[in-house]
């Protein structure tokens, strides 16, 4: 996969994060790649935290040349809240799972 485009655009309309499938709300930075490969073509576009989280929790590290997908990012806050809560992810809002590892992850920043 190659990365034909990489910036941190400041939105002027609704979006949705491509790994936690919430809304990027218009004025609010985000993640936008065009990438390519293998004559293949698509954008990306994330919530500036979810791609953190992604480096934090070394994501990539694991994923495949097509880089985290909204599959491989859902599964891992599942896998981590349930470390976390030593609660079952099911039935929990993914927004409420999300919190939950983002505040263990990536600690407030004063």
């Amino acid at each position: 996969m190659t990365t034909v485009r990489y910036s941190k655009p400041k939105a002027r309309k609704v979006h949705y994060c491509n790994l936690c499938f919430e809304k990027i709300n218009i004025g609010e930075r985000y993640i936008y790649q065009f990438n390519v490969d293998c004559g293949d073509s698509w954008t990306f576009k994330g919530h500036l935290a979810c791609n953190e989280l992604c480096d934090v929790m070394k994501m990539y590290d694991d994923c495949y040349a097509d880089g985290v997908t909204g599959d491989i990012f859902h599964e891992y806050i599942d896998d981590s809240y349930y470390k976390l809560t030593n609660k079952s992810y099911r039935g929990v809002p993914f927004p409420e799972k999300l919190e939950v590892v983002m505040e263990h992850f990536i600690p407030i920043k004063k």
